[in-house]
């Protein structure tokens, strides 16, 4: 069985804010929808305002638990989907200190896959997984996903993480995801 990776936002990039009261609010409302399944409508494009002056990072995050990718990120995510890796894009914007706007976007699976092990994972009072294992035999044909009702990181394959470090892709940090029966993971690395 090939490796999967956990995804996550790496500290040290700072977090961006959202613009104003109103984009707050919608970005609440936007996490509580990217955890459940389905195409979100009717949402408008919304931004964040990065305060730290270093360039920013490929994967920002953004209050509200919302990544926002760069395009050379998302890119490298649709190259490397499969037919079963839905994914629905959403447009943000990210404004940066000197003045200017980068385009962003914030991934949401409309299809949430069964893919834990309901045996070996550790579930809290609210349902959700604490200390989550993949089951390697629901995984045949995923290549990026996310942990059911969970919002903010990626799982992905093998070689969607090479993809990733090939490009050299920053702001995120990767622990090998942890599968029934897979060796233990490795210590996270950093980009």
């Amino acid at each position: 069985m090939n490796p999967y990776y956990l995804v996550m936002p790496r500290d040290g990039f700072g977090t961006a804010a959202p613009i104003d009261q109103a984009t707050d609010q919608a970005a609440t409302e936007l996490e509580r929808r990217l955890g459940e399944p389905g195409t979100i409508t009717g949402c408008r494009q919304l931004t964040w305002i990065r305060t730290d002056d270093r360039p920013a990072p490929n994967w920002q995050w953004g209050l509200g638990y919302v990544p926002l990718l760069s395009t050379s990120f998302r890119d490298i995510l649709d190259t490397h989907k499969s037919r079963q890796d839905a994914i629905q894009w959403l447009p943000a914007t990210l404004a940066l200190t000197d003045g200017s706007i980068q385009e962003r976007w914030i991934p949401h699976f409309t299809v949430q896959h069964d893919v834990l092990d309901t045996a070996a994972t550790t579930w809290g009072p609210s349902g959700l997984p604490l200390l989550w294992f993949l089951d390697p035999t629901k995984l045949d044909g995923l290549n990026i996903l996310m942990i059911p009702g969970m919002t903010g990181d990626l799982i992905v394959n093998a070689e969607t993480m090479r993809a990733l470090r090939r490009a050299k892709m920053t702001g995120h940090q990767v622990l090998r995801a942890r599968l029934t029966h897979a060796t233990p993971h490795e210590p996270p690395t950093q980009n």
